[in-house]
């Protein structure tokens, strides 16, 4: 996915587009996990979020750690639900369990995108 240095967000929605109560996930110390390969780094915050109302839920800024993975190398992304938790997010009622946004320019390739629990 390029980023172009706009307001711009990839995402996966709900397959069947309904809210879920995802805190369970949340309980068990569950891990968004994903594979990214970074052809160009972010050039400026890259958010991780889950929700149902962008953009006001808020994210965890990837950027530090897409800038510092080895370039054009597939590596594991982990970041715990409970650093989503902590950045404000509300895990009762998730219709996009993952996405991603900035309003900066990267160009990534993104694989395997999960919730597991360690």
């Amino acid at each position: 996915m390029r980023f172009r240095g706009h307001p711009a967000f990839f995402y996966a929605e709900s397959p069947t587009g309904e809210p879920a109560d995802l805190r369970g996930h949340l309980e068990a110390g569950a891990h968004v996990r994903f594979l990214a390969r970074v052809i160009e780094p972010p050039s400026s915050a890259l958010f991780l979020a889950c929700h149902d109302d962008y953009p006001a839920q808020p994210g965890v800024d990837l950027a530090p750690l897409l800038r510092q993975a080895p370039p054009e190398q597939w590596t594991v992304v982990s970041v715990p639900l409970a650093e989503l938790d902590a950045a404000g997010m509300d895990l009762r009622h998730v219709d996009v369990p993952f996405m991603l946004y900035t309003e900066g320019t990267a160009l990534l390739e993104i694989a395997d995108v999960g919730w597991r629990v360690p």
